[in-house]
């Protein structure tokens, strides 16, 4: 049985059954058996019939079956596993390296070849992708060509095919590939003859084949990121501290803290650069250059900033290592109130309670007496001054407390009684507020774009893709080895007000040395004012008054200056108190002095000796990433295309076929099977050749069955009435 490749389109044999119109549209193939192979025949102008032998007619005709085409299913086969395979391991690496669960190890667990073999793997989706993209709209050209064959033809006994001539050459002109055709069968006012269900199909599949490509290459892009490899592990680490928890400052003493507080409000000025104090943008800068850090320190310049302490340097950046550390958000605010909401009592379990006053029921002044103006600073700080509020927790833990300040003092006239003060503007009663929030943050690192994090509510638990290398809650959670600390450090804010009230402090020792003697004179000599970064001369904060120092440098006499109305401790605080009226003032001066606690809180006391805070340059590595929005939309196309194109392929191989393509020696056979119906060689266009829409488009079985010898031959026709026959033997051609 011989292979064929093509089939002859001769005109069917003329029957009985035919009517004489049949009989004179016929064209004849010349029945000599000498001829090599099928002569196809034309009409003449006048339609009669005539011989026109293509070929010589030395043997006789070829006859075969017709044979079914798989070439579709073999390239959407290779199609599909180079297509598919490129693009699932494209997507897992967005995730995780192929063969190690993540990206993300925070251990060490997997060596520096096993992320090289994963690279490896790619590059090859990165091939693999690439030839997709090359090779996508010719891959699926060529299928829906092979479709188009058979699509061609009469396969069904019961109904031929919708075709005309017309849509048959669009298809073999592979119109699903043609701007100007798709353009004419979708626009609204076209006519759409060449519309087909198989050329609308194919169109839609070439779009795809063209748009996966240019969304792979405008939303897929490749990143470099560095990870941590075994190797890293054991020879890059640097260590930046150690660790900070709730459970140490737990047991941090009070008299650890103070004397530095105290020192951090007298000595800071708003231009002093700030360590530890970061903002909630603030990025990460060298992990190997604490210098850097520092120079890039914030201060309090612009105290509208939302900022917060940490208990490491500013800009602490962790590499490829994932760590958590402790930091304290404080807010501070001030308001005016009626002197009568001072508390009767201060409340708390030992809330810090002073009076500094010489009012005196039972012997008053005059008003008018000079020398002894009349006087009263009340000073109430309720909650507990000696013990830590913090709890032995990771989660985020919120201390509130507060501060009543009263000053009152005589003017220089009379007025009511000892306890009705005339207000020459410098009484006031203040209700302060102090809010602190602890808990714990994620450091700058690779992973988080070197951006410090936000507070957490509470530390996420270590997975597979989110791990901390100091993670572990018990880590989290230590407690100091000494104990808890007793006398202990009270939240940030109460801190604060008892290193600028408590003892020890400028307010302390003015008010138990107000009658100066020639002891007190070291005690003088050795005051410096708190806050004097807000005064004029340290520069001050935008929108906030600046702070009012009467007299910056203390005359501190050698003798009793018993002559003086106002001795020079006495007037050091009556100038200094003042400065308290001002909620603004009294806000920003507390808040400066709040940030000194939180550092000194959170930065005085040893760390975890057994647990590190380390950081880690790592090793680069690439890998491409995408939206999961893409992923999806890619998957999809990919998926419908490849369903597409295995639909055709199964479609091309089921059915035997005259042609494997609607190619040009196809159509030269169909040219001459319409004979001299089709026009001339001229400039013609086929927009205008009517008998394209007129002639049916479709090959089919002509109906009759011819001998020769003992072989039983069948023939082709253009719009043959049945159904092509897998198994009968056709008249054929050779290429």
């Amino acid at each position: 049985m011989a292979s064929i490749d093509h089939v002859a389109l001769p005109s069917p044999r003329v029957s009985d059954d035919m009517s004489p119109e049949e009989r004179r549209d016929i064209s004849w193939q010349n029945d000599d058996p000498g001829q090599e192979s099928i002569p196809l025949r034309s009409r003449s102008p006048s339609g009669g019939a005539f011989n026109r032998p293509l070929v010589s007619q030395k043997k006789a005709p070829n006859i075969g079956e017709l044979r079914k085409h798989t070439l579709g299913l073999w390239l959407i086969s290779l199609y599909a596993v180079i297509a598919v395979l490129s693009w699932s391991i494209t997507c897992v690496l967005c995730y995780q390296p192929v063969g190690i669960p993540t990206y993300f190890d925070q251990v060490g667990n997997y060596s520096r070849s096993q992320y090289d073999t994963s690279d490896g793997w790619r590059k090859v989706a990165t091939i693999g992708n690439s030839v997709i993209a090359a090779v996508s709209i010719p891959i699926t050209s060529a299928i829906c060509a092979k479709a188009a064959a058979v699509y061609c033809q009469r396969i069904s006994t019961a109904k031929a095919p919708p075709l005309t001539l017309r849509q048959m050459l669009v298809l073999a002109d592979q119109g699903w590939s043609d701007s100007g055709v798709i353009w004419d069968v979708f626009r609204p006012s076209t006519s759409r003859r060449t519309r087909s269900p198989l050329l609308i199909f194919a169109s839609v599949l070439v779009a795809i084949a063209f748009l996966i490509p240019v969304l792979q290459g405008a939303l897929v892009s490749t990143v470099n990121i560095n990870i941590l490899s075994t190797e890293d592990r054991e020879f890059t680490p640097v260590v930046i501290g150690q660790q900070i928890t709730p459970g140490i400052l737990a047991g941090t003493y009070n008299s650890s803290v103070m004397d530095n507080i105290i020192s951090a409000t007298i000595n800071g000025r708003l231009s002093d650069k700030q360590p530890y104090l970061w903002s909630t943008s603030e990025s990460g800068l060298n992990v190997n250059s604490l210098g850097a850090n520092l120079n890039s320190s914030l201060s309090f310049n612009n105290l509208s900033k939302e900022l917060f302490t940490s208990t490491v340097p500013i800009g602490t950046d962790t590499g490829v290592f994932r760590n958590l550390a402790l930091r304290l958000n404080v807010s501070v605010s001030c308001t005016s109130v009626a002197q009568s909401d001072f508390p009767s009592s201060c409340p708390g379990a030992n809330p810090l309670s002073q009076t500094f006053s010489n009012i005196n029921d039972s012997n008053p002044t005059p008003f008018d007496d000079i020398a002894n103006p009349r006087y009263r600073a009340r000073i109430c700080a309720p909650g507990n001054t000696v013990a830590s509020p913090w709890q032995f927790t990771s989660d985020r833990q919120d201390v509130y407390e507060e501060l009543w300040l009263d000053f009152q003092r005589t003017g220089q006239g009379p007025g009511a009684g000892i306890f009705g003060f005339e207000d020459g503007g410098h009484n006031y009663t203040q209700h302060c507020f102090g809010n602190s929030t602890l808990g714990y943050f994620e450091l700058p690192s690779y992973w988080n774009g070197h951006i410090a994090g936000e507070l957490f509510d509470k530390v996420p638990l270590n997975g597979p893709n989110l791990s901390y290398h100091n993670g572990d809650p018990s880590q989290l959670t230590a407690g100091s080895p000494l104990g808890i600390a007793s006398p202990g450090v009270a939240g940030p804010f109460l801190t604060a007000i008892v290193a600028v009230f408590g003892p020890n402090t400028f307010f302390d020792t003015v008010a138990s040395n107000s009658n100066y003697t020639d002891a007190d004179q070291l005690a003088c000599m050795q005051l410096r004012y708190p806050f004097t970064g807000l005064s004029f001369s340290n520069g001050y904060i935008a929108g906030v008054p600046p702070w009012n120092q009467s007299d910056p440098s203390l005359n501190c006499p050698s003798h009793d200056p018993s002559d003086d109305p106002v001795p020079p401790l006495l007037g050091a605080l009556l100038g200094w108190l003042p400065n308290f009226g001002d909620p603004a003032k009294a806000t920003a001066a507390l808040t400066l002095a709040t940030y000194a606690a939180s550092n000194a809180i959170l930065n005085v006391g040893p760390g975890l000796q057994d647990f590190l805070l380390l950081a880690c340059a790592g090793s680069g590595l690439q890998k491409p990433t995408m939206s999961v929005a893409t992923m999806v939309v890619i998957t999809l196309l990919l998926a419908a295309q490849l369903a597409g194109l295995a639909f055709l392929a199964f479609y091309a191989s089921r059915h035997p076929s005259w042609t494997e393509s609607l190619d040009a020696w196809a159509m030269l056979r169909i040219g001459a099977e319409i004979g001299s119906d089709v026009p001339a060689v001229s400039a013609l266009k086929a927009q205008r050749a009517t008998i394209l829409d007129e002639q049916k488009g479709w090959v089919g079985d002509a109906g009759v069955e011819r001998r020769e010898g003992q072989v039983e031959w069948r023939e082709l026709v253009l719009g043959g009435r049945e159904r092509v026959r897998g198994r009968a033997m056709y008249r054929i051609i050779r290429d």
